[in-house]
């Protein structure tokens, strides 16, 4: 049974203030003050009874959307996710399942080998989209794989995939004519039969997802709409790629 939030919306001077206001005083906690925010917006709108979910979605548009600013530098949208403690030890930052909600124009395809010659990838619109996939690490001889996001216009996002040095490296030095620098994460292969990727594109950023989520990349990319090829290129063999998914993102 869901939890129910009744408003009532008669006014009573019966709260403890300064109760209250040691509640919020220290921001450590600061899930706190988006659920305070959360029950004003919703009762700012006439909402008389809510669930719990309302109030916990609520919350989560309100901690995406906010942008930290700082000696002129302004932070990016990063995807809502969950942050869950692996049973090695090791830190996983999942994506919330809500986002999938956000998905149409569908596409599977159970395997796909790539070589020096350059592969072409629909997902959505070039823009917006998802992409999962898992990489053959039994199967693949390649030294590395590039992937290039939100390409055109001379200009791309370069993912290297370096199987050879065990590195994952993202470079938006020339993605949209402001970005600046290269990323860098290792890529924990040793023993492994596949590894796991999973890309999240938007219309300014892009965040991906590797190792059962235990490594993340996440980046503002300022291209225009024009940028919309994907391609994958194999260097010093192939690469052989499994259950790979696209999805189109868009609200409903």
């Amino acid at each position: 049974m869901d939890n129910h939030l009744e408003i009532d919306r008669k006014y009573y001077s019966t709260l403890d203030i300064e109760g209250f206001s040691q509640m919020m005083k220290d921001p450590s906690f600061c899930y706190k003050f988006y659920w305070l925010e959360a029950i004003v917006k919703l009762i700012s709108e006439g909402v008389t009874e809510t669930t719990f979910d309302a109030i916990i979605d609520e919350m989560i548009a309100n901690a995406w959307y906010s942008v930290r600013e700082k000696e002129g530098w302004c932070g990016f949208f990063n995807i809502p996710r969950e942050v869950r403690m692996s049973d090695n030890g090791r830190l996983q930052f999942i994506p919330v399942k809500e986002i999938e909600s956000l998905r149409d124009d569908g596409c599977r395809t159970e395997s796909m080998t790539v070589g020096e010659d350059a592969c072409l990838i629909k997902a959505g619109d070039g823009v917006s989209y998802e992409w999962k996939m898992k990489i053959d690490l039994t199967e693949t001889t390649a030294d590395r794989l590039e992937i290039s996001l939100r390409e055109g216009q001379g200009r791309r996002l370069l993912c290297i995939f370096d199987f050879a040095h065990a590195h994952l490296s993202v470079d938006r030095r020339n993605s949209d004519g402001w970005g600046t620098g290269i990323s860098h994460g290792p890529l924990k292969l040793m023993g492994k039969k596949e590894l796991d990727v999973r890309i999240f594109s938007d219309q300014s950023s892009v965040e991906i997802f590797t190792d059962e989520y235990r490594n993340n990349h996440s980046m503002n990319v300022y291209a225009g709409n024009e940028q919309n090829g994907i391609s994958m290129r194999a260097f010093g063999g192939t690469a052989v790629l499994r259950e790979i998914e696209t999805y189109g993102l868009s609200l409903k």
